[in-house]
């Protein structure tokens, strides 16, 4: 079961890399309590957009961002400082440590696990079962297979298909695919 627990108060325009959007701000103080009802944290500094559906267990962290229309999977940890962009989907079980940007209308399989500072952009998909590792960078539209672990510093071009089951340790592994 869901339910959408976004209390509204003010909305506002900011410029978000030359365009404006609309950003909504919460009653932190009501969500969080209607969140407790659910099992599901919310940092009292958190932000979360209109429209987002917050799952059973998921906990929000410190200075964290979440766009409209954003999906929380049950029993998925978001840390501290990540900003999550509008129309994300993140499923079951995923941890999203600090610093971390997901860009929008992208896909975060279950059980996936972002380590610090990476940066998944627009429409990418990450399967399931990923493990990608910090300052890492996943490009707009592309596919990661999954179970496929990517190790610290490399960056997935926009497009690019990763297979299932890969181990990336290095950069120069990961071109030599291509």
């Amino acid at each position: 079961m869901h339910k959408n627990i976004v209390h509204l108060i003010e909305k506002s325009r900011c410029e978000d890399e030359g365009r404006q959007q609309d950003i909504y701000y919460v009653d932190i103080d009501g969500l969080i309590e209607a969140a407790k009802e659910f099992n599901i944290h919310i940092s009292t500094s958190a932000a979360i957009g209109y429209g987002a559906v917050l799952y059973e267990g998921c906990s929000i962290g410190e200075n964290s961002i979440l766009g409209h229309n954003v999906s929380i999977g049950h029993d998925t940890i978001i840390k501290d400082g990540v900003m999550i962009k509008e129309r994300v989907i993140i499923e079951d079980c995923v941890t999203i440590e600090n610093g971390v940007e997901i860009h929008e209308g992208s896909h975060i399989g279950m059980k996936t696990t972002l380590e610090e500072c990476v940066v998944v952009k627009e429409n990418a998909l990450l399967s399931g079962f990923n493990k990608i590792k910090r300052n890492s960078s996943i490009g707009s539209g592309a596919t990661i297979g999954i179970s496929t672990k990517i190790q610290e510093d490399i960056h997935i071009k926009s497009g690019d298909i990763i297979e299932s089951n890969l181990v990336l340790i290095t950069q120069s592994l990961k071109d030599m695919l291509h």
